[in-house]
């Protein structure tokens, strides 16, 4: 078995800068790590000194196009696991007043041993809704994308919580981005097309959270949302955690046992 993490780290640099990364992997020693909003340009990556910082792994990178600052996924894997990126096709129906959505850095896929490990951010509905008709049409190609693949994890911030157990003070989140309808039944049809969500299929009626405000500083009392998901496919899965202690980020880390 590997373990497989994923964290939205809100800012790659920054975490780094905190010492945050660095005290989470040394402790957690993950096989794979998914990142999202990594905020980071490809030529930005040297000055960081990954290489020295992290020997142990290889890195692979999706970055927003002409978007300084913003989204950003990425997926590190260990030296002694065989993976290569996998190119995977882009949408050409998700175009609205703020850009692509498919040329943000959404997806970074990665092929280990005939397995897609997948770091993915969903688009952010918006406060005022306005980007929702995207956010649909994404989730829809997403959910068609990876029909095609028989052995898919997808790890990372989907941006929705699926139900109400899944957001604190669930009857004042009605309608509003991150747990609306629409949103809701994007996040729907991955299941029904034969994804499992790991972690609550694990943990039917536990009520745990991946994510809290900032600007309220909810995390304490635990006020949040669970918003970042291990959704797996064709792969025998176990013990998927949530890691609410480990601050650093608005999100906290989520991982999943997975059998290659």
């Amino acid at each position: 078995m590997i373990r497989a993490f994923s964290w939205n780290v809100n800012g790659l640099r920054a975490v780094i800068k905190r010492g945050n990364l660095q005290k989470f992997i040394q402790e957690y020693d993950p096989d794979i790590l998914a990142l999202q909003e990594t905020k980071i340009q490809e030529p930005q990556l040297s000055e960081l000194e990954l290489e020295k910082l992290f020997p142990d792994y290889q890195f692979f990178w999706s970055f927003a196009k002409d978007k300084k600052g913003y989204s950003g996924t990425a997926l590190w894997v260990r030296k002694d696991l065989k993976a290569h990126k996998q190119i995977l096709e882009k949408s050409t129906d998700t175009h609205d007043q703020y850009g692509d959505a498919c040329s943000e850095g959404r997806l970074t896929a990665v092929n280990i041993e005939g397995a897609l490990f997948v770091s993915i951010y969903s688009p952010n509905g918006k406060e005022d809704l306005s980007r929702i008709p995207v956010r649909v049409k994404y989730d829809a190609h997403i959910n068609r994308l990876f029909q095609k693949y028989d052995k898919v994890l997808l790890m990372g911030d989907f941006n929705v919580a699926n139900e109400p157990i899944d957001v604190a003070k669930p009857n004042t989140k009605k309608g509003k981005h991150g747990f609306t309808l629409e949103e809701r039944d994007g996040f729907k049809n991955y299941l029904k097309s034969g994804f499992q969500d790991v972690w609550r299929d694990e943990n039917p009626d536990r009520i745990q959270y991946t994510w809290w405000s900032f600007r309220v500083k909810e995390r304490r009392p635990d006020n949040g949302w669970r918003i970042d998901y291990q959704l797996t496919k064709g792969l025998k899965t176990q013990n998927a955690q949530i890691y609410p202690e480990i601050t650093g980020s608005d999100h906290c880390p989520i991982s999943v046992e997975v059998k290659l």
